[in-house]
This record gives C-alpha cells, structure tokens and sequence, in this order.
C-alpha cells in the first residue's frame, strides 16, 4: 500500500432530535372519572354519580429524551 500524502477530505456532523411515542394522545395516562345520573332516588331526586372508567398508568409519560449522534467522514489522497 502506497503512503498518503495529504488529507484531501474531512467532514464532522452532530445531529439531534428527540425520541418518544407519539402515539399516546394528551392525558391519556391519567384516570377518568364518568358520570351517571342513574341508580337510586334520595328525597325525591337522582344524585350524580361518578366512577372510575379509566384506570391511570404512571408508566405512560409524555417524557421524550433529547438524542444526539455524532459522525465524522475522512478521505485521504494517495500518490498514485
């Protein structure tokens, strides 16, 4: 292999970006609450119920790590 001479070519490049699941619409880890106004009467009148009807996932965050990634190119000329 014939010696190099020269550095003909050098690039450097930093990327970044963030990286989560989209998919997950806003609030829907937390717990609902529904409502219902069925069931008994007291004095007369039906009271507002209300129920759990989602269960809460503390698991599931909005939270969205910043990534970067580097990279670099090099080229090199040979005698030839």
């Amino acid at each position: 292999m014939k010696d190099f001479n020269k550095l003909s070519e050098l690039s450097l490049r930093l990327s970044g970006g963030t990286s989560g699941n989209d998919a997950i619409s806003r609030y829907q880890s937390l717990s609902r609450l529904t409502s219902t106004t069925g069931g008994y009467l007291f004095n007369g009148a039906q009271p507002v119920a209300y129920y759990p009807s989602r269960i809460a996932n503390e698991g599931l965050t909005g939270k969205r790590p910043p990534l970067s990634t580097p990279a670099s190119t090099c080229r090199f000329s040979t005698n030839g």
